[in-house]
């Protein structure tokens, strides 16, 4: 993985997507000071309670606020067996192609968030061709 070209990148953040508001923390790619810096602006909003604002919020929101981080998806997710520090339930795993559809759909979202519409388009054909992909399966 951290041979990838992609990892060029200096604000790289690779992850999943799980919602308009979530980014999936359990695995992701990015260099340390990226992470450090998000931490660091943010560390205070954290709160790990059933009410609070979790550290994948605060991912979800630095991804479309920090045009500077260069967002890229995974295209296969990994499947973890464990259980959720936070909600005490087992991890859900996704086949691929369905993290593959979210993605790209979240993706799209967060490029019109930050009004870069011709990468939003583009996000927005691959989005389409991941539903002929799962319409098939």
């Amino acid at each position: 993985i951290a041979a990838s070209p992609l990892y060029l990148l200096n604000n790289l953040f690779r992850c999943d997507l799980f919602s308009e508001d979530f980014a999936r923390t359990v695995i992701f790619i990015t260099r340390p000071n990226t992470i450090k810096e998000i931490f660091n602006k943010r560390k205070e909003e954290i709160s790990e309670n059933k009410d609070g604002i979790l550290f994948e919020h605060i991912i979800h929101q630095e991804l479309v606020k920090d045009t500077s981080i260069q967002f890229i998806p995974f295209t296969f997710t990994t499947n973890i067996e464990g259980i959720f520090a936070t909600k005490n339930t087992p991890y859900e795993n996704k086949p691929s192609i369905i993290t593959f559809r979210d993605n790209f759909y979240f993706w799209g979202q967060i490029l019109k968030r930050q009004k870069s519409f011709t990468k939003s388009k583009i996000v927005h054909y691959l989005y389409k061709f991941s539903l002929l992909l799962y319409r098939n399966r």
